[in-house]
């Protein structure tokens, strides 16, 4: 009685009142619902960490979100975790070893993170951890690339990624600075192509005071996100304002009713033991029946229309898109050696060519696909010389034109 007494007098008191109410707890501070979990994240390029721990503790003593992620930490061998871990918060680092670049992720207690090293690049700056919240698991990567990274920096982050995703069973969140405002056209373009195969969707839509974004927040499936600005841990780059991810996550629960493959594929259906003789098919049949239009000459006329109509188009629009090519090239050869061109400057991927059997590659490439098209050139300017038309009407070649008649109205002012 005494202590319970004790504990409402020291609740009450106005010297621990902060201590009741401020986020200094031993577990992780997650909101959540029956069936529902709301995960807060802090996201932020700090620009160096050495100099700022004293601040970054103090804030993240009083931080309310669950995890933070870190991009540029400039830390190395001399700063220990728990200079940076505010006592309770679990700490896991990437460290370049030169005194930039460098990843982290705090957790607050009651977050269990473990590295996953077999999903990192071997020479880059990613760091990806996993942890269970309430049943639900999630894979959480932070990523920094510099501005000077080839493509082939680029690449193998993209491949790696690539080769696991879709094997990893649970939330996939990717954070970071990617710097792809300095990277070939080529990569943008493959970014692009990377995000949609992946099932990644973009939610950052926070400019900063430039009027560009420089940070991406990549979330696999289809939970709800929202992305706003906050103050950060330490005071704000003005390229990389601070996020606050706050994700509305769906919680894992129980099914009395056996799911298909194509939902989970630990529950699926055993159609060996099915007794296909005496199975009454008339009755799924009938299922069939009253959920979808099935059977309807009117649906199938009109499907068989419209299959039709299509299958004649694509011819069409292929030989249209063919003749457009070829026409612009025609109309437009410089704009075409520009683009060849632009890829050598902006670190293009090095064309291949097979000619003949043989492949080609860099400037031997170039040589075989101007050998293949010489023809189709003139090596010099046509001469109008019908002395020499004359001396060799038997040995005419590609540089005489032979002009027969033409009259004053023929030639253009």
């Amino acid at each position: 009685m005494q202590g319970s007494r004790l504990g409402l007098i020291l609740e009450n008191h106005p010297a621990t009142q902060m201590a009741v109410v401020s986020p200094f707890v031993t577990q992780a501070n997650i909101d959540s619902t029956k069936n529902h979990i709301t995960l807060n994240i802090l996201y932020q390029n700090v620009r160096g960490l050495k100099t700022k721990t004293k601040t970054w503790t103090m804030n993240l003593l009083l931080q309310a979100c669950d995890i933070v992620a870190v991009t540029e930490s400039f830390l190395d061998d001399t700063v220990e975790d728990a200079e940076i871990s505010g006592g309770s918060w679990s700490v896991l680092r990437r460290d370049r070893g030169s005194p930039c670049g460098g990843v982290l992720i705090v957790a607050r207690p009651g977050i269990l993170l473990q590295r996953r090293r077999e999903l990192e690049t071997d020479s880059g700056e990613d760091l990806w951890v996993s942890c269970n919240i309430q049943g639900r698991s999630m894979f959480i990567c932070v990523i920094y690339i510099k501005p000077s990274a080839s493509d082939e920096d680029y690449m193998n982050l993209f491949c790696k990624i690539e080769s696991f995703i879709f094997d990893l069973k649970g939330l996939v969140v990717i954070l970071g600075d990617l710097n792809l405002n300095s990277a070939s056209y080529n990569i943008v373009c493959y970014y692009s192509y990377f995000v949609t195969l992946c099932g990644l969707t973009e939610h950052n839509n926070i400019v900063n005071t430039h009027g560009s974004i420089l940070d991406v927040v990549l979330v696999q499936e289809h939970v709800e996100t929202i992305v706003s600005d906050t103050e950060g841990m330490v005071p704000p780059d003005l390229y990389h304002p601070p996020l606050n991810i706050k994700m509305n996550i769906r919680t894992a629960k129980h099914s009395d009713r056996l799911e298909p493959s194509n939902i989970s594929n630990s529950k699926d259906w055993n159609f060996r033991k099915l007794d296909y003789e005496t199975t009454p098919y008339s009755n799924v049949y009938g299922i069939l029946g009253c959920s979808f239009d099935c059977n309807r000459c009117t649906t199938y006329a009109r499907f068989s229309e419209i299959r039709s109509n299509l299958k004649a188009c694509i011819p069409e629009a292929y030989e249209n898109y063919i003749r457009r090519a070829e026409s612009n090239i025609k109309a437009n050869p410089l704009g075409f050696w520009d683009y060849i061109s632009s890829l050598r400057v902006k670190g293009g991927f090095e064309p291949n060519v097979t000619l003949n059997g043989c492949m080609h590659s860099g400037v031997d490439a170039a040589e075989a696909f101007a050998n293949f098209f010489a023809d189709v050139f003139l090596s010099e300017v046509p001469k109008l010389s019908v002395d020499e038309v004359c001396l060799n009407d038997d040995k005419l070649h590609g540089t005489v034109i032979s002009i027969p008649k033409f009259s004053v109205a023929d030639i253009a002012y």
